[in-house]
């Protein structure tokens, strides 16, 4: 039984992410998002924050179009999955109001 609360939509687009930890030097990372909701994502990369880290997203969407939006979002860490023979590792964070903004030409 799913017991998720939003619906999670398969979607594939370039992360950039970065958090703190004790150190007054932020930590950083880039993958892809496996899934997004309207509350959280789930981001497939090597660079894996701890549970609980607080995290800032920005994600790029691009259409067939050509045009592009990215999001902006600060979300929870909760929980990491280390990579194994059939996974990529990854994390899943809830993200609370997340920003659409246009896209400039270098996205």
């Amino acid at each position: 039984m799913d017991r998720r609360a939003r619906q999670r939509f398969d979607l594939s687009a370039p992360v950039a992410y970065t958090w703190k930890n004790s150190h007054p030097t932020p930590h950083g990372g880039a993958g892809v998002t496996r899934d997004v909701s309207e509350s959280g994502m789930f981001v497939l990369g090597d660079s894996l924050p701890p549970v609980g880290a607080t995290v800032q997203f920005e994600v790029s969407f691009s259409f067939r179009d050509d045009s592009q939006i990215r999001m902006k979002a600060q979300g929870t860490v909760l929980r990491v999955l280390a990579a194994d023979g059939k996974m990529q590792s990854g994390f899943a964070a809830m993200t609370k109001e997340p920003v659409l903004v246009p896209a400039g030409p270098n996205i």
